[in-house]
């Protein structure tokens, strides 16, 4: 069971005005949209949201969340109006200045899963589920933290959630899945920046938020959450054509991700992951969540990240299709021991 407290204890009226608040608003994550015009959409969002908060901030917090939204509101305008380059310079005054503001989980202690369709019912090594090898860039989707052709390793906490984001058919296709655990005798010090959080966590549940593949304790402070929810909200939109090329939905979260990344990379800090719940369907972010890891390619001849093979260790992949349910092939793979790294580790 994860607790899911306030800082405050002493302002307990403060949390039922907070949860009256969502209550409220009505913005159930995550949106689904009309899809005609993304930048209208989450306009009239923002400001709906900046009116309710105004009488529960001070007059420099309100300014903080203004300039929040408007920081994310205007990475999109410019993204829509062709200027990428612009609109990540406004996610990056976003991260240098808030960024402290947010909550982040420090060193996780959880095991995660990853599935993937496979062409052929026979053995397949770790490499196979490992994120996509650089030299398939060109076989590379967009994905809503991740640009095409840039390859990332997205996670889940719950392997049913892994069936439902992929649209699992065991009628057509092969697929195989490992088990994922954070190597901590490699890396000191990981932090993942959580989104992972919804108003109906609030509303529902109260100050507890139960979750069976979670472990331990995270406390959230209200206000950490109120500067949050406009990045929470603009990562959040529900896709409304797979089928298209582009997907204003994932501007905002892949010029997040690309900023975390370069900021990774540079040694300012310690994010290596975004942590969300999924935004497929309603019914899909009830399940679990997932986190999201961007490569670092330092090496030419290496098809994988050595940054991401440094911190993970994962079984030997286990095909789904000789299980009779997905509880029985869950009940195995649980049960396996032996974790190993995708390629050796570098010294």
């Amino acid at each position: 069971m994860l607790n899911f407290d306030f800082f405050n204890d002493d302002e307990k009226s403060f949390k039922n005005v907070f949860q009256n608040l969502f209550k409220k608003l009505k913005i159930d994550l995550p949106i689904r949209w009309d899809g005609n015009d993304f930048l209208k959409t989450i306009k009239k969002e923002m400001e709906r949201y900046i009116f309710s908060v105004e009488l529960l901030l001070n007059d420099g917090e309100l300014r903080d969340v203004r300039n929040i939204s408007n920081l994310i509101v205007d990475s999109i305008e410019f993204y829509l109006n062709g200027s990428p380059s612009l609109a990540y310079t406004k996610i990056s005054a976003l991260i240098d200045d808030y960024l402290e503001k947010f909550t982040m989980i420090d060193n996780p202690d959880i095991e995660y899963y990853r599935i993937a369709r496979v062409n052929k019912n026979c053995s397949y090594g770790r490499e196979r589920i490992f994120h996509p090898p650089f030299s398939l860039r060109n076989m590379i989707s967009t994905n809503r933290y991740s640009i095409a052709g840039y390859p990332c390793l997205y996670l889940s906490s719950n392997l049913n959630l892994c069936f439902k984001e992929i649209d699992y058919n065991p009628y057509e296709d092969y697929y195989i899945v490992s088990k994922f655990k954070i190597n901590k005798n490699i890396i000191d010090r990981i932090e993942i920046l959580d989104l992972s959080v919804k108003p109906q966590d609030f509303i529902d549940n109260g100050s507890k938020l139960t979750n069976d593949s979670e472990i331990g304790k995270i406390t959230y402070n209200f206000k950490n959450y109120l500067y949050a929810f406009p990045l929470i909200m603009a990562c959040s939109f529900i896709r409304t054509d797979k089928n298209a090329p582009f997907a204003p939905e994932y501007i905002v979260p892949q010029l997040l991700l690309e900023r975390l990344k370069n900021q990774f990379k540079n040694k300012t800090n310690s994010i290596i992951g975004i942590k969300y719940f999924s935004c497929s369907s309603v019914a899909n972010s009830k399940i679990g969540y997932n986190v999201v890891f961007p490569t670092y390619k330092k090496k030419e001849y290496k098809n994988y990240c050595e940054v991401l093979n440094n911190i993970f260790d994962l079984t030997k992949p286990v095909i789904v299709n000789d299980y009779p349910s997905i509880e029985d092939c869950k009940k195995d793979i649980d049960s396996i021991t032996e974790y190993r790294a995708v390629m050796n580790r570098s010294k």
